[in-house]
């Protein structure tokens, strides 16, 4: 579950289609046989933390390079690229890429000021200086990336995506039936219940909406330690009987879609934390592809994925009032929120969806190892 799980799926369910030789290196997990054996891929397992990967991957990582004849590696985020900086240190791994997403280069381990803080900067902006190339999810991690030292040049702005065969516009008939929420105007928010996400801030707008739409609801989707905190904040609020805490549902099932299609409109609003951002956010394309507006806030690479006054809203972070307003001004024009859900759709039909995203990230990774000379072919 996340954004940045879903981004190494998503690619590699593609990638394996674009090379003639590919694998997975990832963490183990309880009963990950059940996914694995879902794949079309191989899955090498490697058993520990997760903060041990990057030297713990190592043995595996190898073994596919000396052995099957492997000759690039595809990053998730750059603690791992310590393993393939050791085997291209003997000649054998050609290429290295990485995405960047956003937190994992703010993030660190230790307090400012002290000296693991300074040696862990350092650990870092080491190997980001060994990968030959970057896939930036956003403008904004793009800018992280060259305040880490990492040229320009070397880094490509690639969005998330999504995938137009599992988020679809449909019918929401039986589940607004079956919720008790016929003739409801209906506004959904769905992340992980923590305080960097912003729900607060949408409840804090429900409760001002209501006053002038009483027939609305607000369905959260979603669990996490704030959850107590939140479902406090909508009884104090006086809202509590039209917010609806639905707990965790399943990406990979119709349940989701069905909810994306049940709603008016699509919130999420996080605010920007020191070592916490929002690096794009796929929870707006995959209410995009649904045909659904949205309202995100401008903090980190959100302005990225919604395009303001095109495919959805942008509001300032930690803004309930601006955040109400831009809610009815949606649920007062039928007819601008449904020009923005399917400006939202075509944006996402023509050019972010996966298939497309995983083509441009592959023809950039044979561009540039054909353009230097290092290899022809690419083995990930």
């Amino acid at each position: 579950m996340g954004g940045i799980q879903t981004y190494c799926q998503e690619l590699a369910d593609r990638f394996v289609h674009l090379t003639h030789k590919f694998s997975v290196v990832a963490p183990d997990r309880p009963d990950a046989n059940h996914f694995d054996n879902k794949t079309s891929y191989r899955i090498y397992r490697v058993s520990g933390r997760n903060v041990w990967l990057p030297a713990t991957s190592m043995p595996t990582l190898h073994n596919l390079v000396y052995n099957a004849g492997y000759n690039v590696t595809f990053h998730a985020q750059w603690q791992t690229i310590l393993s393939s900086y050791q085997a291209r240190r003997k000649g054998d791994i050609k290429a290295i890429f990485c995405a960047a997403h956003g937190r994992e280069l703010l993030f660190n381990v230790a307090e400012p000021g002290t000296r693991t803080h300074k040696w862990y900067d350092g650990l870092r902006k080491f190997f980001l200086n060994e990968a030959d190339h970057f896939f930036a999810v956003s403008n904004y991690t793009a800018d992280l990336l060259q305040g880490h030292g990492v040229a320009c040049d070397r880094i490509t702005v690639m969005p998330n995506g999504t995938n137009p065969d599992q988020f679809y516009p449909g019918d929401a008939s039986e589940i607004r039936e079956r919720l008790n929420l016929k003739d409801t105007k209906t506004i959904l928010t769905i992340c992980r219940l923590v305080r960097r996400k912003g729900v607060d801030t949408v409840i804090r707008a429900f409760s001002k909406v209501v006053s002038t739409h009483p027939e609305a609801k607000l369905i959260i989707i979603g669990d996490g330690e704030d959850r107590q905190r939140l479902e406090t904040l909508a009884s104090d609020l006086g809202v509590r009987q039209s917010v609806r805490f639905t707990g965790w549902i399943a990406h990979d099932g119709m349940e989701i879609n069905q909810f994306y299609n049940l709603a008016d409109i699509v919130v999420m609003t996080p605010r920007t934390d020191p070592v916490q951002v929002e690096g794009f956010g796929i929870v707006y394309l995959e209410a995009n592809a649904c045909g659904k507006p949205v309202i995100g806030s401008r903090s980190g690479g959100i302005p990225d994925a919604v395009m303001d006054g095109e495919t959805g809203l942008l509001v300032d972070e930690d803004n309930p009032d601006q955040l109400a307003e831009a809610m009815k001004q949606l649920l007062d024009n039928p007819d601008f929120a449904e020009r923005l859900g399917l400006q939202g759709l075509q944006r996402v039909v023509d050019d972010l969806n996966w298939d497309a995203i995983a083509k441009r990230i592959f023809n950039k990774i044979d561009y540039i190892a054909n353009m230097e000379n290092k290899f022809s072919g690419a083995t990930i």
